[in-house]
């Protein structure tokens, strides 16, 4: 399935470049796709209090928790079911199946993309005009009043279409079910098409029935605006609240101030100061006094950089307060940083194992990145991917994108982008830098620069790491830019998936891609793997800097002059932008090459011997 969000902007936008941070743009459609199982979290063993309420629905509805059976309610009541197995439909797979600890005597799903889809042709296809689902499961009466001070603790697993809000909602009520006036988002970090994988959910319930804890019921609801995927619940529980018990919930460092989180920035793109901040919730039942929420940013020689420190003199039960502030950075140098989150306070923590939350970013003059693949702390990376074979109709010309802000010039050399396993040979793409009013108004054909057409390689494709480079360096000035990759698989032929990173939630617009079915713009993605590369040289594997040599001349009409001042033979190759060898000999001390008969543009001539290389990029006139 494939639907989108349309853009509107806020405000008018000239078609000069101008800077529009991603975190201002306003929320497009999404296309719904089918996705793969992705890996996250699961589900937390850390010790709670007495359980007052379980439920592992063995029974189904009728339930298997000592009190009473569950409700279904709403218009599409019956959407709610009991079953042993994993979703089904157009987009969903069966291998989607909730990882909760009582699975194998069944859970209850709500399973919109099995209801909207065409089973009586195979493949499966989602019906002409899908339904927006709207029902509920509601839970039997519940008298709390000996254990006011509980949370509700819940497993899931879900995925939802086709709008950036999710669905998916806990509702509570202290009459009975008669009103429900107290509602908590479910998605935490996940956006719309993501798969969650299984995810512990934990809602402090005890201010809200304070009072008023005779007769409370909660229920899961299904909110009518969302036509897709699947909601999974199993093992439901209500437990006492520890006393003490502080929830460090998140953290986060923009360096531009507004939101987006970068994995890899280049020193000279860091404004003076960075806002930090992260947020705490009290889920203890006792207030908590001199509560401090600190974050302390460390190199990777584990000195301190930088911190910043909150101090907060009570926080009551089951309330919530937050660091926020702008930083002013010391000069810092490339390397790799981490920065911890804790919270702390007088009191004793009952369950110290969430009161710790890590962030990383790096400072790397050679690559500026959306992703922070591979630096990500143990446990806390989500990837996804997408793909030519995302959304019926794309396979060829389909656009991913990147934003990008920068604060001084600088130089884009080509791109780097990371793909899946199952991304194929026989597949083709092209680089491109665009405007960001461009982007707004739905436009890709005028970019800024754009790379000849790169062919994908059995290198690329074992590497699972791509990098195409422009005919010559692109100087790009301060403002916020779109870097573009548009894919064409050959009908399929070539498949090729772009991986991205979910770790860190990013703005709205940090993302995009581009429907060439459509003609639209949509907001798919949250921090794709498209990296930009700021040196000619990025990603050459080499021992060492080979020094003594030169290369002219530059530019050439053909004929190029190698010397070396260094004895022993020596390797060179000359490699085209396509990424293939053009050229190779061996020498001593120094020879000619003769690029005469080649197109024009830009070759990476690399000169090696068994110690140490170097890489000089020549142009062909």
């Amino acid at each position: 399935m494939n639907k989108r969000y349309t853009l509107i902007l806020a405000s008018a936008v000239a078609g000069t470049c101008m800077a529009q941070t991603a975190n201002n743009i306003p929320a497009r459609l999404m296309k719904a796709e089918p996705r793969e199982a992705r890996t996250a979290s699961g589900t937390s063993d850390a010790l709670r209090g007495n359980t007052v309420f379980s439920e592992d629905f063995a029974n189904g509805m009728t339930g298997n928790n000592g009190i009473g059976e569950w409700t279904p309610t709403g218009v599409n009541a019956a959407m709610w079911r009991w079953s042993p197995t994993g979703p089904v439909g157009a987009f969903s797979v069966p291998t989607q199946i909730i990882a909760s600890a009582t699975v194998s005597n069944g859970f209850m799903m709500f399973n919109g993309d099995s209801a909207n889809t065409n089973f009586l042709v195979d493949p499966p296809v989602i019906v002409a005009s899908p339904i927006e689902w709207d029902a509920a499961l509601e839970s039997p009466i519940l008298d709390l009043s000996a254990s006011p001070f509980v949370e509700i603790v819940f497993t899931q697993r879900f995925r939802w279409c086709c709008q950036p809000t999710s669905p998916h909602s806990v509702e509570l009520s202290i009459d009975g079910g008669a009103s429900w006036p107290f509602t908590y988002t479910t998605n935490g970090i996940f956006n719309a098409n993501d798969d969650s994988g299984t995810d512990e959910v934990r809602i402090n319930i005890s201010n809200d029935i304070a009072g008023n804890a005779g007769s409370v019921r909660f229920r899961f609801k299904h909110s009518p605006f969302a036509s897709h995927y699947h909601w999974q619940i199993d093992d439901v529980a209500i437990r006492e609240l520890f006393p003490n018990n502080l929830t460090m919930n998140d953290g986060y460092l923009t360096h531009t101030g507004l939101g987006e989180e970068f994995g890899r920035i280049p020193a000279g793109q860091l404004n003076p100061t960075m806002l930090v901040g992260g947020g705490i919730t009290n889920s203890g039942s006792a207030a908590q006094t001199n509560v401090v929420i600190n974050m302390s940013v460390t190199n990777s020689a584990g000195t301190e950089v930088f911190n910043a420190v909150k101090n907060i003199p009570t926080l009551a039960s089951g309330a919530s307060d937050a660091l926020e502030e702008f930083v002013t950075l010391p000069a810092l140098t490339a390397d790799l940083y981490t920065a911890t989150f804790t919270v702390s306070a007088d009191e004793e923590d009952l369950d110290p194992s969430d009161n710790t939350f890590l962030r990383r970013f790096e400072v790397n003059n050679e690559m500026y990145s959306v992703d922070g693949i591979g630096n990500h702390p143990t446990g806390y990376q989500i990837l996804s991917s997408i793909g030519t074979n995302s959304f019926p109709g794309d396979n060829d010309g389909l656009v991913v994108m990147n934003y990008y802000e920068l604060i001084e010039p600088l130089d884009i050399y080509g791109f780097e982008f990371l793909t899946t396993t199952n991304t194929q040979v026989g597949g083709y793409v092209t680089i491109s830098l665009l405007d960001t009013a461009d982007v707004f108004a739905n436009i890709t054909t005028n970019p800024i620069a754009e790379s000849d057409a790169y062919d994908i390689l059995d290198t690329d494709v074992s590497g699972g790491r791509v990098r195409v480079f422009f005919n010559s360096p692109v100087t790009l000035d301060p403002n916020g830019y779109y870097a573009a990759v548009t894919l064409f698989s050959n009908q399929d032929a070539g498949r090729i998936r772009i991986i991205d990173d979910a770790t860190v939630p990013q703005p709205n617009g940090m993302s995009l891609i581009y429907s060439p079915t459509d003609q639209v713009v949509y907001t798919n993605g949250n921090g794709m793997s498209i990296r930009l590369l700021l040196s000619a040289t990025v990603g050459v594997e080499e021992t060492a800097v080979l020094e003594g040599v030169t290369v002219f001349p530059n530019p050439t009409n053909g004929v190029v002059n190698v010397r070396t001042e260094n004895s022993g033979t020596h390797q060179v190759e000359v490699v085209n932008v396509l990424g293939a060898v053009v050229a190779q000999t061996s020498f001593a001390g120094s020879t000619t090459l003769d690029l005469s008969t080649f197109a024009k543009g830009v070759y990476s001539v690399r000169i090696f011997n068994e110690e140490a290389s170097m890489v000089e990029r020549v142009t062909v006139e």
